[in-house]
């Protein structure tokens, strides 16, 4: 193996490539300069040439326009005619003094020791075409005065002065030449001092080369031994990296949970054997390359994730947004029924790495110990409920004895004095009449109570509800200011104890009008006061809905309103809705309620449109149909 070079020589070596780096930058600006200067010079020659070749050209049109003017003086001698050659002589000396004009301007413009002689040129060609015009217009007047033959003589004068003309612009030519040969030399001269400069920079390079090629040869041996102590290191950290590897995936096959891991790109880096085993639908994916996405919808087509059947595009999104982010930890339900625990992390590349943990024993133990509390607490309802109602059955029981007898009593009492004072005028009548009505709601309330607590049978028969329920609303007398309107469309047919169900219309139309004529609460101008009473077909169910747009129940106050002696109202023992849910869980329906305040309130029954004794679940009323309810 080649030793490596020393550390003394080696700074040696780096110092001459500066030095040689140096030289090359100066070489390259020197060509630079070179190259801008052959630029500049031709550039200067591109475009002195085209001014010259343009003066030129000036020059010439000037004799074309020159030659335009005169020709009219040798034509009218064919023609005879004044008016036309005179019109074609002056549009004719028209141009050529436009052009003049022009020609001079331009001149004038670039004035410089070069333009100097041709400007006293020009005014000489000016002087001779003047003397041309003269010429010109006096062959007019002879002719207009018909003397051809002095017109004649005048012809000849102008033919000289164009003659004069003709050489004035071939000197001005001979000037523009001479100018533009003379300016050639000067570059010419320019471009040989710069070629000795190219030489110069030849020179150099040639010099760059040799010593590049001595530094090449030095470098050459440095590199190889370099490289021979690079390629040893390179075996040494292979050795030492395929023993981490081997570690790390020991270590990650060990671990008793799914690992997995992505890199910036979200593509898979590796995963261990527990963690395709989790996946086994997926498994021929869970490959070096792979990218989450691909991984996550071949889940979903493959039917690995019961929740995002239905919703395959949005489930995809929020889990990539999860996944993204990197900072949460979910729970999943495969398709086979296991659960896994999905904890992801960010690493300082930007990765990801994953941990799946199997909590399905986990989960399974949770939902037995929730069914468990759920019977507890259903079962703990059940006993509590039916104490309740057992400790009210005895006590009503006992009321209604120890009442009724001196309810009776009091009842044949009252009647004995109607019959004492009646015609006497003594007054008493008003007294007696709020005896009777107290007596009368006492007796109420016991039948109210015996009512809930006593377990009836239902004699049901099919009935058209929507007629029924007419009827019975008919037979119902409300406060003037409560109207009632009915939307009776259902057109169905419900097995019914009318008695039975005829007290669930009663008491929610009574509770609805009460509500709308309590005291403390006015509706807005424009709102009447209004119970809505509605049928309609819901699949297998009617649903029934008493509506009003009253004051509302009390968010508080909404979840207890079927519990057995809970009131809102000053009056009464709070058994007016139990009741009616009692009699509607007894004809296999359910009842629900929803309320704002100052809105109102909508009672919701919902009944099988068939005889049956199951107990069904209901499904809220449109938020949309309660809202067009209380409207007006």
């Amino acid at each position: 193996m080649s030793q490596p070079v020393s550390s003394g020589r080696r700074q040696k070596w780096h110092l001459l490539y500066y030095v040689l780096a140096a030289i090359n930058v100066l070489t390259i600006l020197g060509s630079l300069y070179l190259n801008h200067s052959v630029m500049r010079i031709y550039r200067h020659s591109v475009e002195a040439n085209q001014d010259w070749t343009q003066r030129l050209s000036d020059l010439m049109e000037l004799g074309t326009l020159a030659q335009a003017a005169g020709a009219p003086g040798n034509d009218i001698f064919d023609s005879h005619d004044v008016g036309k050659e005179t019109a074609r002589r002056d549009a004719a000396l028209a141009a050529f003094e436009t052009r003049m004009t022009e020609v001079k301007s331009a001149l004038l413009n670039d004035l410089g020791v070069e333009t100097k002689p041709l400007l006293v040129s020009l005014d000489k060609i000016q002087e001779a075409m003047d003397e041309m015009m003269t010429k010109t217009d006096l062959i007019f007047i002879y002719f207009r005065a018909n003397d051809s033959e002095q017109a004649g003589r005048y012809m000849a004068t102008m033919n000289r002065a164009f003659a004069t003309l003709t050489r004035e612009i071939a000197n001005a030519q001979r000037l523009v030449q001479d100018d533009q040969n003379a300016l050639f030399d000067r570059q010419i001269k320019e471009a040989g001092k710069l070629g000795r400069f190219e030489y110069l920079i030849g020179g150099i390079i040639v010099l760059i080369v040799i010593f590049a090629m001595f530094y090449g040869v030095h470098m050459a041996r440095a590199v190889k031994a370099a490289e021979a102590e690079r390629q040893d290191l390179i075996r040494k950290l292979r050795k030492s990296k395929a023993k981490a590897q081997g570690r790390l995936a020991d270590a990650i096959e060990s671990v008793n949970s799914g690992f997995v891991l992505y890199d910036a790109d979200d593509r898979l880096v590796m995963c261990n054997q527990i963690y395709r085993d989790m996946y086994p639908q997926t498994a021929d994916l869970a490959v070096a390359g792979t990218t989450f996405e691909a991984q996550t919808r071949a889940d979903i087509e493959r039917r690995q994730v019961p929740e995002a059947v239905g919703r395959e595009e949005e489930w995809l999104a929020e889990r990539l947004r999860a996944h993204r982010a990197a900072d949460s930890t979910t729970e999943q339900q495969l398709g086979d029924g296991r659960w896994i625990l999905v904890s992801e992390r960010r690493t300082t590349e930007g990765g990801v790495v994953g941990i799946r943990t199997d909590i399905t024993a986990r989960k399974q133990a949770e939902l037995e110990l929730r069914k468990t509390l759920d019977d507890l607490h259903a079962a703990t309802d059940k006993l509590a409920k039916q104490e309740r109602l057992s400790m009210l059955g005895q006590v009503a029981g006992t009321v209604s004895h120890e009442l009724r007898n001196p309810l009776g009593a009091i009842r044949n009492s009252m009647a004995l004095l109607r019959q004492i004072t009646a015609g006497k005028g003594l007054g008493a009548e008003r007294a007696l009449d709020r005896i009777d009505r107290n007596v009368e709601r006492c007796t109420r309330i016991i039948g109210d109570l015996l009512d809930f607590t006593r377990t009836r049978e239902l004699t049901r028969d099919a009935i058209a509800i929507d007629a029924w329920l007419g009827e019975t609303l008919d037979e119902m007398t409300l406060a003037d200011a409560v109207s009632l309107e009915r939307e009776l469309t259902s057109s169905g047919e419900v097995a019914l104890d009318r008695e039975r169900f005829r007290q669930v219309i009663v008491n929610l139309v009574d509770n609805a009008a009460q509500a709308l004529m309590d005291p403390g609460w006015t509706p807005p101008a424009e709102r009447g006061r209004r119970i809505t009473v509605r049928t309609e077909l819901a699949g297998p169910h009617l649903r029934l809905s008493v509506i009003d747009n009253g004051p509302g129940i009390p968010a508080d106050k909404l979840p207890k309103i079927f519990e057995p002696l809970f009131t809102t109202k000053s009056f009464g023992v709070g058994l007016g809705l139990p009741t009616v849910r009692q009699i509607v869980e007894q004809h296999g329906g359910t009842i629900d309620v929803e309320s704002t305040i100052d809105e109102g309130t909508a009672f919701i029954v919902w009944l099988p449109r068939q005889a049956a004794e199951p107990r069904i679940d209901s499904t809220a009323m449109p938020a949309s149909m309660l809202s067009r309810a209380r409207a007006g």
